[in-house]
């Protein structure tokens, strides 16, 4: 290879974007970042379910993707707290969630004047009381089918074939 025509515009950064001297660079801030990105998104839940209720509309924003990607039915109250959200952007990732979560959008259109959403956050307000727990319960069974079974269910299968 030739000498870069171009020097660094940093001084301690050899090689230059135009002609590809940078690449190695490139690749090594790439895996960086890809790591950054991957460690938030793999949070514990309760850090992203406290990260929803953030100051800043671009930390709200990631936390409701991480709860999206999740599918943590127990995020459900706070995203739909987030439909009110004074960001259009939060609104718009909030609904996205919750109809990934839940399969619902109850007619909200987070582009609608505040007026114009107030129906359909009531609807969501409502589901949040009654069939949200139903969900929780539902995700819970199953979960603890996956882990091994729940002692009624263990029980209940000793049962069936004679086992005391």
């Amino acid at each position: 290879m030739q000498d870069c025509p171009r020097p660094a515009a940093r001084p301690g950064i050899s090689g230059c974007v135009r002609c590809g001297h940078m690449r190695s660079a490139v690749a090594v801030l790439s895996v960086f970042f890809l790591f950054v990105f991957c460690s938030f998104g793999c949070a514990s839940t309760p850090r992203f379910r406290a990260n929803i209720q953030s100051e800043d509309p671009a930390e709200r924003i990631l936390a409701i993707r991480a709860a999206a990607n999740a599918r943590d039915a127990q995020s459900v109250p706070l995203l739909v707290d987030r439909l009110e959200d004074e960001d259009a952007a939060v609104r718009f990732f909030a609904i996205l969630a919750l109809e990934k979560i839940t399969g619902r959008r109850f007619g909200y259109d987070y582009a609608k004047p505040d007026a114009g959403r107030c129906k359909a956050v009531a609807k969501w307000r409502a589901y949040v009381r009654s069939d949200h727990k139903d969900l929780a319960a539902r995700r819970s069974e199953a979960n603890s089918r996956v882990e091994g079974g729940s002692p009624t269910v263990t029980a209940n299968k000793r049962a069936s074939v004679g086992m005391p």
